[in-house]
């Protein structure tokens, strides 16, 4: 007997998360309403509203008036019902963003990032910084539902191991997180982060297939295929990055040459004007660093092209070319219908956006690239934290994502 239990607990826990899904479009529902939407019966709808409203999920709204007969009793998503984390690690800056079940920001904070390849050090300062962050919103722990962690470079989400940094233990990181912190843990990589951040918050919200760029000190890519996130065989999908479009280019961070990172990435652009500035070409930016050219940053260069510096225009200029080419490509293989372009190099408006549209149409078929959308994030910088938060609602929201072991 005991495999049909487990049946039912699992096709139970498929309805209520049909349930909260439906809450989640409607802000009023009552029993008859669920029957309605998802096919239960009336006592079925009425049995596990009532089970999500003991959980605390969901709460029973104001009556609302009515002329006739008695109202029907309404329900909505409790706000206090769970909260979600999301958190990015990158290489310098992270980010938290703390929501409640009904996905409204309570909080978003940034720090200095200490060093990734220091594992302690690292869980040391997330520990801390939950802990703080969850204080300060007076929120018991236990109401956290899980935390997302967003990390740059290579990561295995399957198996919750980052592939570049964290090495120094033999466990996964998701398995010292969650010893660490005792919540529920989701690893993903920051781009496919951002990723899931557009598709649930953001310009990918109505698409169905989309690429999301992420143009800044690195280059990145995250796909979604058919409505969902495509990770491939190992999931490292998306390393647009490491595309090689210079035949006898710089050595990549990767150990390859000619990699699109090496000519269009915040990196390759800095390092190609730290250069050029050597050999005594004309810019604002020798006036500002003086004889201290190596300490150029990706900020002051972008602040130059934003002030008219020819110099840093053409080279924003010619980044923007190879990474149209590499859009183009993409469009020919994957007929996409949105390009979703992020980080700090798409917040430089024309100066980018015109070389990457022309290189598009010198790259692609023309049916393709007149059918498809160039969008830049609305949602940038919260995007990581917000695509974290979803690896974990997913698991309330979403029916496909209960697991069978869970009830087994």
């Amino acid at each position: 007997m005991e495999p049909t239990v487990s049946k039912i607990s699992i096709k139970k826990q498929i309805r209520k998360n049909q349930i909260l899904r439906f809450f989640r479009e409607n802000p009023l529902l009552s029993p008859s309403d669920i029957a309605s939407e998802t096919q239960l019966t009336l006592p079925m709808a009425s049995s596990l509203t009532k089970e999500l409203a003991d959980e605390g999920y969901i709460v029973v709204a104001e009556a609302q008036n009515s002329k006739v007969g008695r109202p029907a009793t309404l329900y909505q998503l409790n706000p206090e019902g769970g909260y979600t984390l999301g958190i990015t690690l990158g290489a310098r800056k992270s980010r938290m963003i703390l929501l409640n079940l009904r996905e409204e920001e309570l909080d978003f904070i940034e720090y200095s990032t200490v060093d990734l390849n220091d594992t302690e050090a690292t869980i040391n300062t997330l520990s801390e910084r939950i802990d703080e962050l969850v204080s300060k919103n007076s929120i018991p722990k236990s109401k956290i539902l899980g935390v997302g962690f967003a990390l740059s470079g290579l990561v295995n989400a399957k198996s919750g191991k980052s592939l570049t940094y964290f090495k120094d233990s033999p466990s996964s990181l998701k398995d010292l997180l969650e010893e660490r912190l005792g919540i529920e843990v989701a690893l993903e990589n920051n781009v496919n982060a951002v990723t899931l951040g557009e598709l649930y918050f953001g310009k990918a919200k109505s698409c169905e297939n989309v690429a999301c760029i992420h143009l800044d000190w690195g280059i990145g890519m995250g796909l979604i295929l058919n409505n969902e996130l495509y990770g491939g065989h190992s999931g490292l999908a998306g390393e647009v990055g490491h595309i090689r479009v210079v035949e006898d280019g710089d050595i990549c961070s990767c150990g390859k040459i000619g990699c699109l990172e090496t000519v269009a990435s915040g990196r390759g652009l800095v390092n190609k004007a730290v250069r050029l500035l050597q050999k005594d070409h004309p810019s604002i930016l020798k006036k500002k660093l003086g004889n201290n050219l190596e300490s150029l940053t990706l900020d002051q260069l972008l602040d130059a092209v934003k002030s008219g510096d020819q110099f840093s225009l053409e080279l924003v200029e010619e980044a923007g070319k190879y990474i149209g080419k590499s859009i183009g490509i993409l469009i020919n293989l994957l007929n996409l219908e949105r390009v979703i372009l992020s980080g700090k190099l798409s917040q430089m408006g024309d100066a980018i956006l015109y070389p990457i549209r022309s290189a598009i149409m010198r790259s692609s078929l023309t049916e393709m690239n007149d059918d498809v959308d160039i969008v830049i994030s609305d949602i940038d910088e919260r995007a990581g934290c917000l695509g974290a938060t979803t690896m974990i609602s997913r698991k309330v929201f979403e029916t496909v994502n209960v697991e069978a072991d869970m009830y087994v």
